[in-house]
């Protein structure tokens, strides 16, 4: 391999076949807690995981903001939570994310259709700015609006995937001393890290499932996916 390793989905096929070979080096034993519903987003959680190391993990009582509401971003607002968050942001466009959200562990979501986010989370963190912002929306809007709200010396990861290129103050990173982390999917050890706070309920998968199909309807399950087709979120207590 060109790129000197093997990372399934990326640099080799991998995922959709009803049985793959791994190297044991790649393997992760999924906690016996834990179904293999709830298994499949492991990885999804592990990002999120990652995201929050490159970003230079979080200090005790820190004021963190999740952008955007997906299945990463739930992850990360439970795992900021547990790793000792003292006020957790939720900010996206979707009403139903962000209220699942909250009951994951979010202490205020902020619709950015209807708010000025840069405006609200100035005003709730008076005057400072946050601490740490996951952005996870992927969105020239979010990055952009999270310099803007992020406080002197404050770090940003981005986890989310841009499909274009994204115009920033680069005059008030360099002049705040803002860090600007990217990270790439699950590095550090995040499956080893994560597999355990899923396996004993810490970091719940259950409630971000919305549907679930066997093998031969995968063209229907990525219709789905890309349509929304009758997405219900799960209540939180499942």
């Amino acid at each position: 391999m060109t790129a000197g390793h093997r990372h399934y989905g990326f640099t080799v096929n991998g995922g959709y076949a009803e049985y793959a070979v791994n190297h044991v080096n790649s393997l992760h034993r999924i906690p016996d807690a834990l179904g293999f519903e709830e298994a499949t987003l492991i990885t999804t959680g592990g990002t999120a995981m990652y995201g929050i190391t490159r970003a230079g993990g979080l200090d005790p009582g820190d004021t963190v903001v999740v952008a955007g509401p997906g299945p990463i971003g739930l992850m990360t607002v439970q795992l900021v939570k547990q790793m000792g968050a003292g006020r957790v942001i939720i900010t996206g466009t979707r009403e139903e994310r962000l209220s699942l959200a909250c009951r994951l562990g979010a202490d205020l979501a902020i619709n950015v259709k209807k708010e000025n986010v840069v405006k609200r989370i100035i005003e709730v963190t008076r005057g400072i700015g946050t601490d740490v912002v996951l952005e996870c929306a992927g969105t020239s809007g979010s990055l952009s609006d999270a310099i803007e709200f992020t406080r002197k010396n404050g770090r940003i990861g981005l986890v989310g995937v841009y499909s274009e290129p994204v115009v920033i103050n680069a005059f008030k990173l360099a002049q705040w001393n803002i860090t600007l982390a990217g990270s790439r999917a699950e590095g550090d050890r995040a499956l080893s890290k994560i597999a355990p706070l899923m396996g004993d309920g810490r970091v719940k998968a259950s409630p971000l499932i919305t549907h679930t199909f066997p093998l031969e309807r995968i063209n229907e399950a990525f219709q789905t996916f890309i349509h929304r087709t009758g997405v219900q979120l799960r209540s939180s207590s499942n």
